[in-house]
């Protein structure tokens, strides 16, 4: 027969790890946009790009401090720039895939490469630094290997919107200027303009013809 004391116990974890949580981002996260479920490492710099490849490191309410505590002296000695959510109650509404975009489950941290070049060192040395530790998959992105906490896929780093049906809608910019929908689907991780950078050995050649989910924009 289980104990009474065992509910008692989970909640004293549970606010243990938030406590945790909080340290963690007060040290790592200082931007703290208002209204956010995002904390942030740092401003934005006026060199940094506008889009391309996100890596994203995955995590449960379980695992998200260690992964954090691995992960964030990395990037911050690199001065990349990450996010990650301002609490584990968010983390958990995240990976329930209800309360926000299911597109948003597992995202723990999300990395913003300067360029395309350390996006590949990066995810590497990130998914060296998490192997083992337990995750969920990322809907929509790539994984960067079998059994890894890591997932990538290209997109924007900036907000930038179109419209698209009469709604606003993230976008980027083709390679030849144009702008089309940053979609969030499966199959789309890599815009099909690009080659995937993280899979040298199965990499696809770049192509221009557009899927019928593309469409081209103009400011």
């Amino acid at each position: 027969m289980r104990s009474s004391s065992a509910v008692p116990s989970l909640e004293t974890s549970a606010r243990r790890e938030e406590r945790e949580w909080q340290r963690l981002c007060d040290k790592y996260l200082p931007v703290r946009p208002r209204g956010s479920i995002w904390r942030y490492s740092r401003k934005r710099k006026r060199n940094d790009p506008t889009q391309g490849w996100k890596i994203h490191a995955s995590a449960t309410v379980l695992s998200a401090c260690e992964i954090f505590r691995l992960v964030a002296p990395y990037l911050k000695k690199r001065d990349t720039l990450f996010k990650a959510t301002k609490s584990l109650t968010e983390l958990d509404k995240l990976n329930a895939g209800i309360f926000y975009r299911f597109s948003q489950v597992g995202k723990l941290i999300t990395i913003y490469p300067e360029s395309t070049e350390s996006a590949v060192v990066m995810a590497d040395e990130v998914r060296a630094l998490t192997a083992g530790q337990p995750a969920p998959m990322v809907p929509y992105d790539n994984p960067l290997q079998a059994n890894s906490g890591v997932y990538y896929r290209y997109g924007g780093f900036s907000k930038l919107d179109v419209i698209f049906r009469n709604n606003k809608v993230p976008a980027i910019s083709r390679s030849d200027g144009k702008l089309v929908r940053d979609l969030r689907r499966p199959g789309v991780a890599v815009p099909p303009w690009l080659t995937d950078p993280f899979q040298p050995m199965h990499c696809r050649a770049a192509r221009e013809a557009l899927t019928p989910l593309e469409t081209t924009f103009s400011n």
